[in-house]
C-alpha cells in the first residue's frame, strides 16, 4: 500500500518551472494537482526542492506556498552537476548560507507542523547511503541502478540487473547488488567503524570529485580538514565540467 510519495516542485513560477524541466509550462498545473489527489487518497506527500543559482531566491516563495498544498516535509537538496546539472550552477558559500537563513526562519514559522529535511552538503561524521541496501532505483528501460543521481554519470556502470530479464528478489540478492552493496573496493574506507552505515558515501559525489568510482565521499570529516558543519562548495575544475 502507498503511504506517502515525494513530488518535485523547484518553483513556483510556471515559465521558469518550464525551462527547469524541460515541460511546458502548462503541465505545472499537473504538479499541483498530485499533491491535491494524494491528500484525498490520505497519502502523505514531501515536496522536493532541488536547489541552484536559477531557483534560489523562489526557495521564500516555496515555504510559504507548500504547507497549503498539505506537505508533511520538505526536502531541500543542493544541485549535484551531473547530468544536465553544470558545476557552474551549483551554489556558492553566500548562497547555501541564504538557504539555511530561510530553513530556520520557517522552521519558526511552521512550528514544527512541516518538517524541513536539508540536504546542503556540509562536511560530517554521519553520512549515510542506501544505495543497493535499502532502496533501488528501476529505470525505464528495466535497469536497476544504485539511485537516480547516478543515471546521469554512467548509467551501466551502476547498473546490478535489468527487471525485464530477472525477478526482482534475484536482482536484489545477486553478486553484483552485493558488490554495490559491501563496496569492497573503497580500500581507504573499509576498516572504518561507520562503514556498514555510510558504505563510503554517495558514490556520484565521490565519482563527480575525483573522477573514481571507488573513492571516499569527498564530504566525510574523517578525510578533511574542515569542522562539522562546515559548508561543502564544489570546486570550480576544469576536470569537474560536463
Amino acid at each position: 500500500m502507498l503511504r506517502n510519495i515525494q513530488i518535485s516542485i523547484d518553483t513556483w513560477d510556471h515559465q521558469k518551472w518550464s525551462q527547469l524541466t524541460g515541460l511546458k509550462k502548462e503541465e505545472f498545473n499537473k504538479v499541483i494537482e498530485a499533491f491535491y489527489w494524494c491528500n484525498v487518497f490520505n497519502i502523505k506527500t514531501r515536496g522536493r526542492i532541488t536547489l541552484t543559482k536559477k531557483n534560489l531566491y523562489d526557495l521564500e516563495i516555496l515555504f510559504q506556498k507548500l504547507p497549503f498544498l498539505g506537505v508533511e516535509e520538505i526536502r531541500v537538496v543542493p544541485l549535484l552537476p551531473v547530468g544536465r546539472g553544470n558545476i557552474s550552477n551549483t551554489l556558492n558559500e553566500e548562497e547555501l548560507n541564504y538557504a539555511l537563513s530561510l530553513k530556520m526562519k520557517y522552521e519558526k514559522i511552521y512550528k514544527g507542523n512541516i518538517k524541513i529535511v536539508y540536504g546542503l552538503q556540509k562536511y560530517t561524521g554521519d553520512i549515510t547511503f542506501g544505495g543497493a541496501k535499502v532502496a533501488m532505483q528501476v529505470c525505464s528501460d528495466g535497469e536497476v541502478i544504485l539511485c537516480d543521481i547516478v543515471e546521469g554519470i554512467d548509467k551501466l556502470a551502476f547498473s546490478y540487473g535489468n527487471v525485464f530479464k530477472k525477478s526482482v528478489k534475484e536482482i536484489w540478492f545477486s553478486k553484483e547488488a552485493n558488490k554495490f552493496r559491501y563496496n569492497l573496493e573503497i580500500k581507504e574506507c573499509i576498516n572504518c567503524n561507520k562503514f556498514s552505515i555510510c558504505n563510503g558515501g554517495c558514490r556520484a559525489v565521490a565519482y563527480k570529485y575525483y573522477r573514481n568510482f571507488y573513492k571516499h565521499d569527498p564530504r566525510c570529516l574523517k578525510f578533511s580538514d574542515n569542522k562539522e558543519g562546515d559548508l561543502f562548495i564544489w570546486e570550480k575544475k576544469e576536470t569537474l565540467k560536463n
